[in-house]
C-alpha cells in the first residue's frame, strides 16, 4: 500500500497557521469513518497540542468528503464567541465549498479569514485565491505504485505486505494571512 502522510501534513498546515498568528483554527473534516478523515484530525489535534493553541470541539465539523454545502455548520462555527480565524479545509472539495459559502456571507479569503487544505488541484492556478496547501505526491504515489507492482510481477517482493508513507509537501500561497487583529 501506499500513502500519503495524512497526519503529519495536517500538522505542517496547523504550524504554519500558528506561525501567521492564528490560535482559533477550524477544521472542516469528512466522516470519521474515512481513514485519511481520521488522519487528518489527529494531525490537527496533535498540531494545536505542538503549539499551545486552543483545542475546542466546537471548532470541528465533520460533513460529506466530497463537497462541502453545509450552511448551518459552517454558520455554527461563526457564530461562536470567539469565532475562528482560519479554516482548515481536509480537502480541496472541501475548501472550495467552504470559501464558496463564506463569500455567499459577504467574508473574503484571505482579508476576513483564512484558509487552507489538504491535496492540491490540477487547476489550483486558476482558484482565486491560489490555496495554500499540504500537496501529495502524485507522482511518487504511481510511480512506487508501478514498482511495487512491478516487483509483485517478477517475484521479487516481499511475502508480507509493505506500506510506504509518502510525505506531503506544504505550498505556501495566496488563501492564508496574519489575521486581521494581529495586522
Amino acid at each position: 500500500m501506499i500513502a500519503g502522510d495524512s497526519r503529519e501534513g495536517a500538522i505542517e498546515l496547523i504550524r504554519y497557521l500558528v506561525q501567521l498568528g492564528h490560535r482559533r483554527i477550524a477544521l472542516v473534516n469528512g466522516s470519521s469513518e474515512v481513514s485519511t478523515a481520521r488522519l487528518r484530525e489527529e494531525g490537527y489535534i496533535a498540531g494545536l497540542r505542538e503549539v499551545g493553541a486552543d483545542i475546542d470541539p466546537e471548532l470541528v465539523l465533520r460533513t460529506g468528503y466530497r463537497d462541502f454545502s453545509d450552511d448551518e455548520g459552517l454558520d455554527r462555527l461563526l457564530s461562536q464567541p470567539e469565532q475562528p480565524t482560519a479554516i482548515f479545509a481536509a480537502n480541496n472539495m472541501l475548501a472550495i465549498g467552504v470559501i464558496r459559502l463564506l463569500r455567499k456571507r459577504g467574508l473574503r479569503v484571505p482579508e476576513d479569514i483564512s484558509v487552507v487544505c489538504f491535496d492540491d488541484l490540477d487547476l489550483a492556478s486558476a482558484f482565486d485565491p491560489f490555496l495554500t496547501v499540504a500537496a501529495q505526491p502524485a507522482y511518487e504515489f504511481g510511480f512506487q505504485g508501478v514498482q511495487m507492482l512491478i516487483d509483485r510481477i517478477e517475484g521479487k517482493a516481499p511475502s508480507q505486505a509493505q506500506t510506504v508513507i509518502l510525505p506531503s509537501e506544504l505550498r505556501i500561497r495566496a488563501s492564508a494571512t496574519a489575521p486581521r487583529e494581529q495586522e
